[in-house]
């Protein structure tokens, strides 16, 4: 990897290579997969992923899973199915609370 530093004197250029080699290419990963699919998850425990400090309210891991799940669903069924209808390739803009319920709408809305 290398760059083009130039500064603001006319004809000055300087090229740096990193001393480190060059990192691996990214794979091409679907974000919900990285996240909530990856088969070394299944052996993890079920865990507080938010916890509301003013009702103690906890949303566990596997519940917060099922929400995205459901949310995704609704999203993307059709409408006449009672869904919204939402094209995956449509861009959606949700606003609400910070709390466990706002991100669970959230998740869904950037990876269905």
């Amino acid at each position: 990897m290398q760059f083009t530093l130039q500064s603001h004197q006319q004809g000055f250029k300087m090229y740096v290579k990193s001393l480190y080699p060059d990192p691996p290419p990214v794979p091409d990963l679907n974000v919900h997969f990285l996240f909530f699919k990856r088969p070394e998850q299944v052996s993890w425990p079920d865990y507080p992923i938010h916890i509301n400090p003013e009702t103690d309210e906890r949303v566990m891991r596997s519940e917060f899973i099922s929400r995205i799940e459901a949310l995704s669903t609704g999203l993307a069924t059709p409408i006449s199915q009672g869904g919204l209808g939402v094209d995956p390739n449509e861009i959606i803009a949700i606003m609400g609370e910070n709390s466990s319920v706002g991100v669970s709408f959230l998740v869904p809305a950037t990876v269905f």
